[in-house]
């Protein structure tokens, strides 16, 4: 059996759409004519190779039916909302969104390229001296443009009383010490636990400002305790 959809017309911006008639969806799975349209809108057409892709086999006809029907009522109502807005926007709004949908476009295309780079990279297995060969070709491309720091640290009020328990607290850092120092944490001024993660030199003058620049390399140094107190 074949069938036609009858195309939809538009009296006015709040028009009513005619849904369209479909007598038969079996021939939804055949090749259709460029130039045979489901719908039209101006100069816009809906073809039917747009619409295949959302049926299933498991559809019956009349949900086929439908779901085309209400497939080409959504689009005509979008396209015509889209002709009344090119119609009455001002001209530079309609340049500032055609920029915006363009560059959207261009970072959709962009993202989709790096991730199938990326999964198609995974799937290759480089081995440790390809990786130091790479490393030592690219050493420079390497090397940090400033120090990083990995630390724990605690700020004291001047007058705190328990300082050397929570000195020798904070150097042992067994799991008991760390619940003792959570349990009055609320009585430091400030705190830093997480020794796993690495921070720029400058971020943690930023923390401890009685450290600076000119005396940030007598103190931060490799598996060393320090005191400091501000004025």
């Amino acid at each position: 059996m074949n069938f036609r959809f009858k195309k939809s017309y538009f009296n006015t911006f709040f028009g009513v759409l005619i849904a369209l008639l479909v007598l038969s969806c079996n021939s939804l799975w055949k090749d259709s004519p460029r130039e045979e349209p489901l719908a039209r809108v101006g100069e816009t057409y809906l073809y039917i190779e747009e619409v295949e892709p959302f049926l299933t086999a498991n559809m019956t006809k009349e949900d086929s039916t439908s779901f085309i029907t209400d497939y080409i009522n959504t689009w005509a109502s979008k396209q015509l909302l889209l002709s009344k807005a090119k119609i009455n926007l001002a001209e530079d709004k309609l340049m500032e969104y055609d920029a915006l949908v363009n560059n959207y476009r261009t970072d959709l295309y962009t993202r989709a390229y790096k991730e199938a780079l990326v999964q198609q990279g995974s799937d290759s297995l480089v081995s440790r001296s390809q990786m130091e060969d790479f490393y030592e070709q690219e050493k420079e491309n390497f090397k940090l443009k400033e120090k990083i720091i990995s630390l724990r640290f605690i700020e004291l009020p001047l007058q705190f009383i328990n300082k050397e328990t929570v000195i020798s607290k904070l150097k042992s850092f067994k799991d008991e010490d760390i619940r003792y120092l959570d349990s009055i944490g609320v009585q430091f001024k400030k705190l830093n636990f997480n020794d796993s993660i690495w921070v720029s030199a400058s971020r943690v003058r930023e923390e401890i400002p009685p450290l600076t620049l000119e005396n940030q390399d007598r103190y931060l140094k490799k598996s060393q305790f320090f005191e400091l107190q501000d004025s």
